[in-house]
This record gives structure tokens, sequence and C-alpha cells, in this order.
């Protein structure tokens, strides 16, 4: 899904921390302000300012390892070597590879034995991890896949970010149009959904500007389709009410009459409710920073994994929100795809290094255990969406999100791989 980046602040430290820690965006106008001022403080040189604003970074944000890994910086800073790695440990018991040995800001602390254990840990990390098996896979390198669904038949659906359609993966292999480009205004394709009569599907569709051909009056719109699994026709189209702020409806979650979205620019979420075909607001923005996937809870809440915050819950009759409390050295940041699985969360985590599929298992309202599925497959670029089919989850692997330029142009066709739609088995958490 979208990838964001802090503003970079030039210098050579906070160049290689951006490229290290992708998912460091922030949505949070608080958390964004604290960033600027940790930099800020950086560049001055002034050590105290700096540790200052990573600390209520962290306080911020708990438990994420762009912060932690922030305030390693800034410890090494201020010449307290033991604590920086201390803190490098704690990002590689979370499974995240950063490139530690080569940031400036810790130059101080190459000599010392402990740095160059954690450099070796974080080396191993990047190795991979894990069995997945291929689904599919065909040549188009501009597809951009984002989400799969596999139907009753064993085919399987597949949308595109880049040429705005879906397309039909026939067991014999053959790729057909489902919907063709464009059809019926359809924008950017992302997250799908099959309804409870197996009859139809609902499409999360966005104006993106990554789209090719399209209208710029589209660019920043977002709606819900719901198509015919018989012939694609179009059953409903539900746009957003207009806004002056972009929308960027990325997931979906069905529930009796009601579909949820999240918002990922505006960290809004809202529900249509189909009866009288009507958008409400369940979350107004400023409550979250960047919602994606979202799974069922336990009846009268849902979870929704924040790319930049963590997980939530969401009370689906008055949108509270929480947070959901997690054990010590578990990372739930950088989530697009959430899924449920028995009493795990399953996550595909694309927001650091090395991406993987991770399960987390909730006990008593909070995260208690992470368990890493799959990670660092060599043929993983950005993987984003999926389902749980039976005891395993099929999803698509390289979506290749990261190709895409500053104009959003993309390298050419025969330089990206086509789509690939992997599965990994689920029974180790049954």
């Amino acid at each position: 899904m979208q990838q964001h980046k802090l503003p970079s602040a030039g210098s050579p430290m906070i160049r290689i921390l951006l490229i290290t820690l992708t998912f460091s965006a922030v949505h949070g106008q608080s958390v964004r302000d604290e960033y600027t001022s940790a930099i800020t403080a950086y560049q001055a040189g002034e050590a105290d300012a700096f540790l200052n604003s990573a600390e209520e970074l962290n306080r911020l944000r708990p438990g994420s390892p762009t912060m932690l890994y922030l305030k390693a910086a800034a410890l090494a800073m201020s010449d307290d070597g033991e604590a920086a790695v201390d803190l490098l440990g704690q990002i590689a018991d979370m499974g995240v590879a950063v490139q530690a040995d080569k940031e400036p800001a810790f130059a101080s602390l190459i000599a010392l034995d402990g740095f160059r254990s954690m450099t070796n840990r974080f080396d191993a990390l990047r190795e991979p991890a894990g069995e997945m098996r291929v689904e599919a896979r065909w040549d188009n390198g501009h597809f951009i896949p984002e989400q799969v669904l596999v139907l009753d038949d064993g085919s399987m659906l597949v949308g595109s970010v880049r040429e705005r359609r879906i397309v039909r993966i026939h067991d014999n292999g053959v790729v057909s149009d489902f919907v063709a480009a464009g059809d019926h205004g359809l924008m950017s394709v992302f997250g799908m959904k099959m309804d409870a009569d197996r009859v139809s599907i609902w499409v999360a569709s966005t104006g993106a500007r990554e789209a090719e051909s399209i209208d710029e009056s589209l660019i920043g719109r977002s709606g819900v389709f719901r198509f015919s699994l018989a012939d694609g026709s179009l059953l409903e189209k539900h746009m957003l009410p207009a806004s002056d702020t972009e929308q960027w409806l990325g997931d979906l979650f069905l529930l009796d009459d009601r579909v949820l979205a999240t918002d990922s620019k505006t960290g809004e979420i809202w529900c249509l409710q189909r009866k009288h075909a009507k958008w409400r607001r369940l979350v107004a923005s400023g409550r979250l920073a960047s919602p994606q996937g979202i799974a069922p809870g336990n009846g009268s809440s849902v979870y929704v994994a924040d790319y930049t915050a963590g997980l939530f819950t969401v009370d689906l009759a008055n949108g509270r929100v929480q947070r959901l409390p997690v054990a010590p050295a578990i990372n739930v940041y950088g989530i697009d795809g959430l899924y449920r699985y028995n009493n795990w969360l399953i996550g595909i985590q694309n927001g650091h290094q090395p991406h993987k599929v991770s399960a987390w298992r909730i006990d008593g309202g909070r995260v208690v255990e992470q368990r890493i599925l799959v990670s660092g497959h060599p043929e993983f670029d950005d993987p984003t969406l999926g389902q749980v089919v039976d005891n395993r989850l099929v999803f698509v692997a390289n979506s290749h999100w990261p190709s895409f330029d500053a104009e959003r142009n993309l390298p050419a066709r025969e330089k990206l791989s086509g789509p690939l739609i992997a599965s990994l088995s689920l029974e180790e958490l049954r």
C-alpha cells in the first residue's frame, strides 16, 4: 500500500536513517513536529535536545523500531554507547534489521564488541526464514498488484493499482479480464472482499497518482464498488463524500449490512450502511495516523492495523479507538494486510526490513506472543494484501511499490518481475 517517508533533513545521518527505516512516515502532527525538532537538534549538535525529542517520540509511538533507532542515535551522540547498543538489541529482538554499521551517528560505537555483535545479528536477520509456496505468477511488470481473492472454484482475482483493472487467474494459469481497465469508473484497485452471499465482491478503489490514464478529476477520490462474480458486472458504486483533502481507501471489512473502509491518507474509518446507501464516518481524522488492514474483533469491535502507530481496537457502535497493549520485544508496526485466524492476528509487514508475514497471539485483550511465519524471501518486494483460505494465507508477494519514482513513473516493464501470488501454511497456529 502507499508508502511515505518523513521529510529529509538533508544530513548524511538522516538520509541513511530514512533509507533504513522506510516506514517512519507519520501523519499525526504532534509526532511530525517532534520528529522535526529531533532532527533540528541533531543538525545543531544539541545532544540533550535531540535525546529529549527522541524520548518523547518513543512515548508517542511505544515499541516502534523507528523511534527506538532514533533514540539509539541520540544516545550515541550523548556518548552513552552502551545504552545505544542496548536499544539496537531491542530492535533486533523484534526481527527488524537496520544498517547501523552505515549510520554516521554510530561511528563512535564501531570499536565496541557489543556493537559488532549487533551488526552480526542484523545481518543474520536479513537471511530468508520460513517457507512459502508460489500459487501463480504471470509476465506483466507494470500490473502492480495489491490484493488477491481466492474464489470457490479455485481461480483467483487480483486487482491492479497501475492498470485500474481486476483480472481472473484461471486454474490453468490463463489470465483474463474480470473488470477491464477503467470500466465503470474503476480507479486503482486496493482491498477486495467477498460478500457473504459469495456471488459478489466489494472493492476499495482510489484515484491514485500511480495509476495510468486516469482522469485528473479522480485523483484523491475514493469509493467502493460491488461486482457480480458471475460476469464482473457492476452492482453498486458508492463514492465517499467529496472533500478538500485527498482520500485513500485501502482496505475493507464486511459485517452484516455494513462495509467498513480505512482511509490511510486522512486516518478516517468509514462505514457504508448498505440498506440506506449512506456513508457514516466511524472514526474521525486525528485518532489514527494511517489505518490499513481490518480484522474481526469480539463482535462489537474490530482490530485495525495503523501503519505508523501499531494495533488498535475500534468500537463499531461509537468509533472509540484504543491501542492494543503489546508485550515487550514484539513489533506491531509497518502492518499492511491484517487477518484473524483463531486467537491469532496475521499481519503482512512491509514497513521495514526484512519484509515478513507475522502472527500475534491475543490473550486477555493484549498481544502476548509473536511468531514470524516467513521473512526476507528473495522474491518479496513490498508484500501487501491477501486472504485466509482454510489453513493458509494467500497473498500478494511483490507489489513493487518502491519502484515508483518521485514522479510516480516505473522502470521499463521488462525490468520488473510480473505479479507473484504466494501462500503459506497457518497449521502451526491451530
